[in-house]
């Protein structure tokens, strides 16, 4: 028993997965795609690594590449101030013209909805936002 609790103190400690007893390879695949979570978005190539999810038809992590490349376009374009730990409200807030702010917050949406809620998405609903990503960007840059 107290082995055990020493086991789980230690994993608490120094943040392992409590998951790693389970078979299910979703947590395996989930770390991948988070690998660039804490690296600059403006140090990454995020069109090779979008292209590269769209031909594996990994449509919810080629969202997540199209929200970044729209926050790394918005950054660059001086609309906001990038930064890792900002909400996607706090970029909302930073941008003054009220059209972009508009397309910002849906693409805002679908990204949370998507990768944060986990929402299975299909080719053709992939389309269609995949249409309001790269209008957004034509419309930044």
């Amino acid at each position: 028993m107290g082995g055990i609790i020493i086991f789980i103190i230690l994993k608490l400690l120094f943040g392992f997965d409590f998951q790693f007893w389970k078979t299910n390879h979703i947590s395996k695949r989930k770390k991948a795609n988070l690998i660039y979570e804490d690296e600059d978005i403006h140090q990454v190539d995020l069109e090779t690594l979008l292209q590269q999810a769209i031909a594996a038809q990994e449509f919810r992590l080629a969202i997540r590449y199209y929200y970044l490349l729209s926050l790394k376009g918005l950054s660059t374009k001086k609309f906001i101030d990038y930064h890792k730990d900002k909400t996607n409200s706090a970029y909302l807030f930073e941008i003054e013209n009220t059209e972009l702010r508009n397309t910002f917050s849906y693409i805002s949406y679908v990204y949370t909805y998507v990768w944060y809620g986990e929402f299975p998405i299909n080719e053709q609903h992939f389309k269609a936002a995949q249409l309001k990503y790269q209008s957004f960007l034509k419309s930044i840059l």
